[in-house]
Order: C-alpha cells, then structure tokens, then sequence
C-alpha cells in the first residue's frame, strides 16, 4: 500500500518537534510532548535524539496513513533538544 499525495507532502516536510531529553538509569529517556504516548531512550544522547527522530517519523507516517492531524511543529528551527542533568 503506497502512500497517497497527501501523505507524501507530510513525510517529504522538514517539522521541527520538541523532545526532553532526562538521564534514566545509566541511559537517557526521551519524551516528545507533541506526540503524547510517544517516547524513546538510548544508551547516549546521540543515540536518543536518533531514536527519538525515527519515533517521530513513525508517528507523522502513521497518522498520515491513518488521516489524522499531524501536530504541528513545536520547535524552532536549530533548537535539538532540551537536557535536564541532575545536580552535582
């Protein structure tokens, strides 16, 4: 099943989403408040913010597919991620 025009606008768009970036256990847990029940870690912050850009892409792709509203970006361009470290 190919994607329709419509989905392939949405997946072809550059969208910039806010992800929060904590240190969980020896890894790094990432939320993304844009897409509520969407989360992610990695062993790394690269590894995290990579598995939190493909968490994304599965979401957009999914609720194109299914035709529902893809939230609309909630980051500035350039912005990556917010990082909470605990205190020293």
């Amino acid at each position: 099943m190919g994607a329709h025009a419509g989905e392939r606008e949405l997946l072809s768009m550059e969208r910039s989403y806010r992800v929060i970036v904590e240190p969980d256990d020896g890894a790094f847990a990432v939320r993304i408040p844009a897409f509520p029940g969407a989360f992610t870690w990695g062993p790394t912050v690269e590894a995290a913010l990579a598995n939190a850009q493909d968490v994304i892409a599965l979401e957009i792709a999914s609720r194109a597919e299914r035709g529902e509203d893809v939230p609309e970006p909630d980051a500035t361009r350039g912005l990556v991620a917010s990082v909470t470290v605990p205190a020293a």
